[in-house]
């Protein structure tokens, strides 16, 4: 999440600031404001396209399957503290505002 709300970063999902599966489906339906193309690439090879695709459909999978992930990541020596905000790599454009629903 951007840290400065005045700022004019693009976001690569439209909810970054909330724990969900919705950057797996964004990518999968091609709909994010921004992709880098080594998240497209993952999402459609043969050999990670399923997986993705499924964290896409299921947010219970995607929960079951992080903890392990990050478990991994831990023993490789990467940690939080390791981790790197990344959202200075996405082009600045103006801010994507999610349209309102509309109930009928």
């Amino acid at each position: 999440m951007d840290p400065n709300p005045e700022s004019k970063s693009v976001v690569q999902i439209l909810t970054h600031s909330t724990w969900d599966i919705t950057f797996y489906q964004q990518v999968a339906e091609q709909s994010a404001p921004f992709t880098f193309q080594s998240d497209v690439s993952i999402s459609r090879h043969r050999d990670t396209a399923a997986i993705f695709g499924g964290f896409a459909g299921n947010v219970t999978l995607w929960e079951e399957k992080f903890v392990p992930a990050m478990e991994k990541m831990g023993m490789l020596g990467v940690t939080d503290v390791d981790m790197i905000d990344c959202t200075s790599a996405l082009p600045h454009q103006p801010v994507v505002t999610p349209p309102e629903e509309t109930q009928e």
